[in-house]
């Protein structure tokens, strides 16, 4: 009796795998051929779940239990330290019940590695140092500098390795400090080699797998300078201030706020630690705003070149609404959808959100403002 029951139980196992598919393949770097080890391959199924395999040192992985059907398979190169951009290709695939795909295989491109140091004016190295990727596109004629997302941070020996660099594309390579409000020389934010800003910076473009080495940055350090005044209407209690560099508006700085203090009761501020060059300093504040009332913002660009600069006045910024129609194609929606899009003035973008009245209706969402 217990050898018929095994007998049954594993006709019944063959029974279940007898009507779904299995996949497999090989996973190489494009670049180099070699066997991408730790790769991942996922396949989603109908009811949300997922099928994976990691890719073993032969870079091999297999895919079983998928029942019939149509299906996109992607296999992602394993994530290095620092590294957020992943290499990865996606292939779509038919599978009628039964069948054994043995060859579905993927070649991820290759991607590279930049080394470098980080040094101080005296040629020292600099520890704990933030390396950033950026990149140089043109977006809507204007040309930007996001960040790319590979980071670093350089070790005793002011060390960096930014990985996953994809081959082909034009790089900046950026160390970051943070805001000092101390008087006197700062080191500043530099460029690769030893440069202020993107635009007189050097590029690094990469081949497919290679490693470039000697990436060494030269930090500056400068002068820094006060800013004192006041911001009017200002309202209690005291107010966030925030300083953005008005030069590169077009760049990765866009996304880069320095927090810098808070104002007093009375809505005067006193901000140091600011280097040459043209800033967008901006006070808003933290408070619940009364119903329908947007939060208290003013801002002014201040320029610092050789001196402290005195009796700044933040004016307060009066929020404008912009109206506009979405027409949907088809049967009108009972239950519109939450919006969100991306708003661009003058070459500066900021994520909003959308109130709308359906005709008929009421309003479906809170006050539309630009963030």
């Amino acid at each position: 009796m217990k050898c018929a029951a095994l007998l049954c139980l594993a006709t019944a196992c063959a029974a279940q795998t007898a009507d779904t598919s299995s996949i497999s393949g090989v996973v190489r770097d494009a670049g180099t051929g070699a066997p991408v080890a730790d790769a991942g391959v996922t396949l989603q199924l109908p009811n949300g779940k997922t099928v994976a395999a990691r890719v073993d040192a032969q870079g091999q992985y297999t895919l079983n239990g998928i029942p019939a059907g149509t299906y996109r398979v992607n296999a992602s190169g394993p994530l290095e330290t620092g590294q957020t951009l992943t290499p990865q290709q996606e292939k779509a695939v038919t599978l009628p019940a039964g069948l054994k795909v043995t060859s579905l295989d993927f070649r991820l491109p290759s991607m590279g590695i930049i080394n470098g140091r980080v040094l101080d004016e005296n040629n020292d190295p600099v520890s704990g140092a933030d390396v950033f990727l950026v990149e140089k596109r043109y977006d809507h004629g204007a040309l930007q500098y996001p960040l790319a997302g590979g980071s670093a941070r350089t070790d005793d020996s002011g060390a960096y390795k930014l990985t996953g660099v994809p081959a082909g594309e034009a790089f900046l390579v950026e160390t970051r400090v943070p805001r000092s409000t101390a008087a006197g020389d700062t080191p500043a934010n530099t460029f690769y080699p030893n440069v202020l800003t993107p635009d007189l910076a050097a590029e690094t473009i990469l081949s497919p797998g290679e490693r470039r080495s000697g990436v060494d940055i030269h930090r500056a350090k400068l002068p820094a300078y006060c800013v004192d005044g006041v911001v009017e209407g200002a309202p209690a209690p005291a107010l966030d201030l925030e300083l953005l560099d008005a030069e590169v508006v077009n760049s990765s700085h866009l996304t880069q706020r320095y927090a810098a203090g808070k104002t007093k009761p009375d809505g005067t501020f006193r901000v140091c630690g600011i280097h040459r060059g043209r800033y967008l300093l901006m006070a808003s504040g933290s408070g619940a705003p009364e119903p329908g009332q947007m939060h208290f913002f003013a801002a002014e660009t201040v320029a610092v070149t050789n001196d402290d600069v005195h009796d700044v006045k933040l004016p307060h910024a009066a929020f404008a609404t912009i109206s506009a129609e979405f027409v949907w194609d088809g049967d009108p929606s009972t239950q519109p959808p939450d919006l969100h899009g991306l708003l661009t003035l003058q070459g500066r973008s900021a994520g909003f959100n959308m109130a709308f009245t359906v005709p008929g209706g009421s309003s479906q969402h809170p006050p539309a403002h630009a963030g």
